[in-house]
């Protein structure tokens, strides 16, 4: 079957950690290469619409 360009074809969840180890917000902050500060990171993790989908 083929997706279309925008088609949303998987959400992952990794809860336990096991593809991606977060260790916090310096790692965050370096995958970003620091083109955000943290507090922008900090109110992004917080109130991030994706952050919602989970919570609902």
């Amino acid at each position: 079957m083929k997706s279309l360009p925008n088609e949303i074809r998987v959400v992952l969840f990794d809860v336990g950690g096991v593809l991606v180890e977060l260790s916090g917000l310096a790692m965050l902050l370096s995958w970003l290469k620091n083109r955000i500060t943290p507090e922008q990171a900090l109110t992004f993790v917080r109130f991030g619409v994706w952050v919602q989908l989970v919570v609902l």
